[in-house]
């Protein structure tokens, strides 16, 4: 059986979306709901031992956008308002897992760079904007291959919605 965990900021229905499907198929599924960065910290440093990680959340050119937090309380985490590619390097420890990205821009060389060095076997994200639903849309094509066919392949264009397979 597939293991599938997803982490989940700020990105709710995607997650439960992509939950029910997984279950339907016959994956183990987990989700951590990210309220704060040390919840994402935690998951990727901890040598996640899942087939297929799920990055459900927003992201810009900058990074993965972080839940706003109280001034108060954002003081107590070392990453604020945004992950970057640079921040990840710095905590993450994978095992061989496909890495899927469902945010924005999470497709950039540095931010594939950084999940592929630290022990990422595949990483897929969109490097620009999908439009509207694109990224759920394509999530669900790729996880359909992976989990029922068994066979982790990128859809050829325009079915792919822009997103990019990089592998280790």
């Amino acid at each position: 059986m597939k293991r599938v965990h997803i982490v989940s900021v700020e990105s709710d229905l995607e997650a439960q979306a992509l939950r029910a499907a997984c279950e339907y198929w016959g994956a183990e599924v987990s989700i951590t709901w990210a309220a704060n960065a040390n919840q994402i910290v935690d998951f990727f440093s901890a040598a996640p031992a899942h087939d297929v990680i799920i990055l459900a959340g927003h992201g810009d050119d900058d990074g993965l956008s972080l839940p706003q937090l109280a001034p108060a309380i954002a003081a107590n985490y070392k990453f604020q308002n945004k992950i970057r590619p640079v921040d990840f390097a710095t905590f993450l420890h994978l095992k061989a897992n496909i890495v899927l990205n469902t945010c924005c821009c999470g497709g950039t060389p540095a931010m594939a760079a950084a999940f592929l060095n630290h022990g990422a076997k595949a990483y897929i994200a969109h490097p620009d904007y999908p439009d509207g639903s694109e990224a759920l849309l394509f999530s669900l094509r790729f996880l359909y291959a992976c989990l029922v066919l068994e066979s982790p392949s990128l859809p050829a264009p325009p079915d792919n919605a822009g997103f990019q397979l990089t592998l280790a």
